[in-house]
């Protein structure tokens, strides 16, 4: 979102202004349903593919991860990794400059969310250490459809997320792509 605002978030506050001393927003755990109705996502054409990846969440086996940074407005951020562990959850971001021949504003803020399907039930409650990087180079590593790969599930297993990466696309930078290859996006 260019007004640096988030374009997710839960539905017991008003929708936050941004910290201007932080690049990191919010990490939100959704792990129930009831948890999932209460998101609130800013009308954006692929808002609904947003609410559509949140809804098709079997909750039992499966959480989502909703994180939300400020990212200068020239730049986007590609998701490389994401860990986690019963009271953990990790992320590895790349900075990315936008094109030369896309619109941006060198001094600008804009806020970017990611949403993550993580293939383990985590627990809201549990999870308590939240835990960021975010580089100026590229993924060293190609990360499987939707730009996440999986390590260290809640019972110690491999295995691989999908993300819903569109949800907010700035208006000046092309989307990437979504990771729906069988039913997720």
């Amino acid at each position: 979102m260019a007004d640096g605002r988030p374009p997710v978030w839960l539905t017991d506050s008003d929708r936050p202004t941004p910290d201007t001393h932080s690049r990191h927003l919010s990490s939100i755990i959704i792990d129930s349903q009831s948890r999932a109705e209460r998101v609130e996502i800013v009308d954006v054409p692929a808002a609904e593919d947003a609410r559509s990846f949140i809804t098709n969440t079997s909750f039992d086996r499966e959480t989502v991860y909703i994180q939300t940074h400020r990212v200068r407005e020239c730049f986007r951020l590609d998701l490389c990794h994401v860990s986690w562990h019963s009271t953990t959850v990790e992320t590895d971001y790349a900075r990315i400059l936008l094109p030369y021949d896309e619109r941006c504003a060198a001094d600008e803020w804009a806020a970017e969310s990611w949403l993550v399907r993580i293939p383990a039930a985590l627990s809201e409650d549990d999870v308590n250490g939240f835990s960021t990087s975010v580089g100026s180079a590229a993924c060293d590593h190609p990360a499987s459809p939707g730009g996440a790969t999986g390590e260290r599930g809640a019972t110690g297993d491999r295995g691989s997320t999908d993300t819903a990466s569109d949800v907010s696309p700035q208006p000046h930078a092309t989307p990437p792509e979504t990771a729906d290859q069988g039913g997720d996006s």
